[in-house]
């Protein structure tokens, strides 16, 4: 096993979300992430939030589940368990997973689309295809995507990471409003200020 394996051991759900393409994989990592950083804030920014047997136990609760995730990724990785999806060449969802994970839009996108195109109902890659919608910026595909996934039964299983997609379209939504309209701000004071005037004028 290689390094980045290894390395990968080290986060719960992660070598099953990288190697084999579970998406509930995905809810164990972020909620491990949730917890930890819940654990840090408590500890270092605000600690008279909570009693330090409360702290005390909340940094238990983060230890025991990392130790306990990090030995059973351990174990599945000497035993071979985590990899036997990433081995098989006829898995073109984790090869659009891995092209994804790289950064490799076009590469992830060709693939899932062809997913899409022999199973409509395949709600694992209708889901990844509307997250690499969002990162690459075309939020209105991405929900269109999201509502067409929600059309089969299969998007089921999905209802949390559907609402919480959704949350993330909406940030950036937000955040591309506020950024045009700070923009515009700028170019209408730009506009108005007539020291700009002068200074054409005294150039001339």
């Amino acid at each position: 096993m290689n390094g980045v394996r290894w390395v990968a051991c080290l986060w719960p759900g992660l070598p099953q979300l990288w190697l084999q393409g579970r998406w509930s994989a995905l809810s164990l990592a972020i909620g491990f992430s949730l917890v930890l950083n819940t654990a840090m804030t408590l500890s270092f920014v605000w600690p008279q939030w909570v009693s330090a047997p409360a702290r005390t136990t909340l940094w238990t609760v983060v230890a025991i589940a990392w130790f306990g995730s990090t030995l059973t990724n351990l174990w599945n990785a000497r035993a071979g368990r985590n990899g036997d999806r990433q081995t098989s060449h006829s898995d073109p969802f984790t090869t659009a997973l891995n092209e994804y994970l790289k950064g490799h839009w076009i590469e992830a996108e060709n693939l899932l689309v062809q997913l899409l195109r022999r199973d409509p109902a395949d709600a694992d890659a209708r889901l990844l295809l509307a997250t690499l919608q969002r990162h690459t910026g075309r939020l209105e595909e991405a929900r269109e995507t999201l509502r067409r996934m929600e059309r089969y039964e299969s998007a089921v299983k999905w209802e949390l990471e559907i609402r919480n997609e959704r949350q993330r379209l909406d940030e950036c939504e937000n955040k591309r409003r506020l950024q045009d309209s700070e923009s515009d701000d700028e170019n209408t004071n730009r506009s108005a200020d007539p020291t700009d005037e002068s200074s054409n004028n005294i150039a001339a």
